[in-house]
């Protein structure tokens, strides 16, 4: 028998350079030292046979180049001609006395010392035979690229990602994922210039398409015919077909996924449909629950193998299940032409409808400060259980999630979509009487915050009324703030049977809200020592829950009315006691921290030190910018009024104005909802003279809140340049979820992008970027990361420094 000869290396590389991928080749390279059988693995598409090719002349070494031989396993589908592909390869011919497995086998020492064998994921029966090679030649290793492990002993698994996303427009060129796309679009003269408009766009299809190599080709075809802003729009539309004739086996997204759960049983082909519902990050027992089978775990682990579903963990270990939009896309277009889809809508708007409604009780609980709820109501799925619900007409579900999330906007100041969502959910009908009253609760709070009060009374009233027929004695007391909060008569008898009821149930923050609410009032008519009384009352209750953010704010409100009395410095410590407490917190809403700070600023102008009460108001400026609501900023123009009339009349005197028409509408007649601001304006009336007193106060009812707020701002930073260089009074203390933001932040992530990657909403993440900034003392998102540098934060950092 003729001794085999070597065969030469073939030159397979591709002419365009391998984009993206130098540290996957670096990683590889290294493995293969370590390691006789690398694996490559990932989903279809994203570059595995690329990376392979390129190893043959720049992932292995120099010296050896020759010893490499490359083969292609993708056109066998019998895996018993896998030892007939390899020998062609090897130029091996199988002689009378042997068969080419055992001539391959016994010349084993003069084979290359690296082969490559590109795509064996489909011949799972060959996978033994290469197990065979490598322990029939100990000088032999073997890089295989597959959607899934071979299974075989010492076997270095490498999973391939998608390609980094740019973060901005200015990133387009130098990231990978952008690279790419341009390349393949510049290619036979189709986008040789980009037209700036088409920037943004640009960015966004690269994430719309998760960076995966494969679809950004695709897309990147359409360029000869569409712009890019026309390409994203089909993209979000799903009316885009991303398929190439010209490539084969690769000639569509779909046929790749197609392909690889191909390699799957039936049980994980369905959980792989139902998963396309899912809008954002899931848990198993979503998964069980939208899939309706007892093996979904099973079949989950069988999909990660493949790369189908991407799995992290949150804070507990617990897996969170993610699917790329390309293969949500594939995925949920398998789903919707059958029988089984609306079934599972059903179960996915049922699922969410039942968490959101628990997490919106938790958090009305504990009124006064995050909770793990928050993160529940932040997932996207969320928000599409709602849009789907809604769709089909549910109004009992739509009615609980658009109630869940309105409590969670009326916490974080983002106001104005859920507007849209209680009314919808209110026009469908066919709700309990529980839901009914949640959705108007829910309603009551958002319009007064957005200061809008037409029919606010009758709406309390609808409200009490579903409380009632509910049997919820919860939701009665909720409902009973309700009124209280938009009828002036009845406001003191509502408030006191409020809290009686709140009492007796144990229901802890229905007792503090409606204390403090009522002490707000009482204050306001003038009747300081029932005020407080009632404040003392608020602290009881949220002592009772162990609340410290309630009870932080019912100090400072206690405070107020202590200073109003008389005793300035008492009021102070316990102002002081407030945002101590305060500051140990790890999650305080941003409404909340904005109240504390305008109550700390003022015992500390009651006090006399007014360059402290500044340091706290410039502490929030940053948050105020982030929410929708006024009402924040009303009371913090309120505040700065006070604290800067001494040095400048002038701007106070224009907050007066702006509050005038903010307080009063249109009218804009002179404020006099408290006696604060009442001897505020005599005390600027006299210093600058009853004429022109008037005329500034006419020039500031001309401005509006959110201009008012930047020129005061401005002031403050002028009157205390070093505040900006040091975190603010007791906000210090980043939650955990912040210090996750904060490092996303360093990477140079936008909010859009922190949103996805923690799973969260986007205008939540905006929110949590304004605290961190507000924490920090800084002006913008660089400011704040290189404040922090050097801190580490890890979860619950404190970055206040000593």
């Amino acid at each position: 028998m003729p001794s085999p000869q070597r065969p030469r290396p073939h030159r397979l590389l591709d002419a365009d350079p391998l984009v993206g991928r130098a540290a996957e080749l670096a990683v590889v390279q290294a493995a293969i030292q370590a390691h006789r059988l690398v694996t490559i693995t990932g989903l279809g598409g994203v570059g595995k046979t690329r990376l392979a090719r390129e190893i043959m002349f720049s992932g292995f070494p120099r010296r050896l180049r020759r010893e490499v031989t490359f083969v292609d396993l993708a056109p066998i589908g019998d895996p018993a001609m896998v030892p007939a592909a390899l020998a062609a390869a090897l130029a091996v011919r199988e002689s009378a006395d042997l068969d080419v497995e055992a001539v391959i086998l016994r010349h084993l020492d003069q084979w290359p010392s690296l082969l490559i064998a590109d795509n064996l994921e489909h011949l799972p029966e060959a996978w033994a035979f290469v197990g065979l090679m490598l322990a029939g030649s100990p000088s032999l290793k073997v890089v295989a690229t597959s959607r899934t492990a071979l299974h075989l002993p010492d076997e270095h698994e490498i999973r391939l990602q998608s390609l980094t996303l740019p973060r901005s427009s200015d990133q387009l060129e130098s990231s990978p994922a952008g690279e790419l796309f341009l390349r393949r679009a510049r290619s036979g003269g189709r986008l040789s210039l980009i037209d700036p408009a088409d920037r943004a766009a640009l960015v966004d299809i690269c994430r719309r398409l998760d960076g995966l190599p494969l679809a950004l080709e695709l897309a990147a075809s359409w360029t000869s015919l569409l712009s890019p802003r026309a390409i994203l729009r089909r993209l979000e539309d799903r009316r885009l077909t991303l398929s190439d004739s010209s490539r084969g086996r690769q000639e569509s997204i779909e046929q790749v996924v197609l392909a690889t759960i191909g390699l799957l049983g039936p049980g994980e082909r369905r959980v792989f449909d139902h998963l396309g519902l899912f809008a954002g990050p899931f848990d198993d027992g979503a998964a069980v629950a939208v899939c309706d089978l007892p093996s979904t775990l099973e079949s989950l682990r069988a999909l990660q193998a493949v790369s189908l579903v991407q799995v992290t963990q949150d804070g507990m270990g617990e897996p969170r299940f993610t699917l790329l939009e390309t293969i949500r896309t594939v995925a949920l277009s398998r789903l919707e032409p059958t029988d089984a889809f609306e079934g599972a809508v059903a179960r996915y708007v049922d699922w969410y409808a039942a968490r959101a409604t628990e997490a919106a009780d938790s958090l009305r609980a504990r009124t006064y400060a995050e909770s793990d709820s928050a993160g529940i109501l932040g997932n996207p799925n969320v928000e599409t259980a709602f849009e789907r619900a809604a769709a089909a007409g549910n109004g009992e579900a739509a009615g609980q999630l658009a109630a869940a999330l309105g409590t969670r906007d009326v916490s974080t100041g983002i106001l104005r979509p859920a507007i849209a969502r209680l009314v919808r959910a209110r026009g469908l009908g066919q709700s309990t009487a529980a839901t009914a009253a949640d959705v108007v609760n829910a309603l009551l709070s958002i319009r007064g915050n957005l200061r809008d009060f037409d029919g606010l009374v009758d709406l309390a009233h609808e409200a009490l009324a579903w409380a009632h027929a509910s049997g919820s004695q919860e939701r009665i007391v909720r409902s009973l703030i309700s009124i209280a909060n938009w009828s002036r008569p009845e406001a003191e008898g509502r408030f006191r049977e409020a809290i009686v009821l709140a009492e007796e149930i144990g229901y802890h923050s229905g007792a503090a809200t409606a204390g403090q609410n009522l002490g707000l009032m009482l204050s306001d008519a003038g009747r300081t020592s029932e005020a407080r009384d009632a404040y003392t009352g608020a602290i009881a209750a949220a002592e009772r829950m162990d609340e410290p953010v309630a009870l932080a704010l019912a100090l400072a409100a206690r405070a107020l009315t202590t200073a109003d009395l008389g005793r300035a410095h008492e009021a102070l410590a316990d102002c002081r006691r407030g945002a101590a407490i305060m500051a140990g917190v790890e999650a305080a809403l941003p409404t909340f921290r904005t109240w504390l700070a305008c109550d700390l600023a003022l015992a500390e102008v009651r006090a006399g030190n007014a360059d402290a009460a500044m340091d706290n108001l410039l502490g929030v400026v940053d948050i105020l910018a982030q929410l929708e609501s006024d009402e924040e900023t009303i009371n913090w123009l309120q505040t700065a009024a006070i604290a800067l009339a001494r040095k400048h009349a002038v701007l106070a005197t224009h907050c007066l104005g702006v509050l005038d028409v903010a307080v009063n509408g249109s009218s804009g007649e002179a404020v006099s909802a408290t006696a604060a601001l009442r001897s505020l304006a005599t005390q600027l009336e006299q210093e600058l003279g009853r004429v022109r007193f008037a005329a500034e106060r006419r020039r500031g009812r001309d401005l509006s809140v959110p201009s008012m707020r930047t020129h005061v701002a401005a002031t403050l930073r002028r009157e205390r340049p070093s505040a900006e260089a040091r975190v603010h009074g007791a906000f210090g203390t980043l939650t955990a979820r912040e210090g996750e933001v904060l490092k996303l932040l360093a990477k140079g992530f936008t909010d859009p992008e922190i949103a996805r990657e923690l799973g969260i909403a986007s205008k939540t993440a905006s929110v949590h970027v304004a605290n961190l900034k507000a924490k920090l003392g800084a002006d913008s998102r660089v400011g704040a990361v290189l404040i922090a540098q050097g801190h580490a934060p890890g979860e619950g950092s404190d970055l206040v420094p000593g």
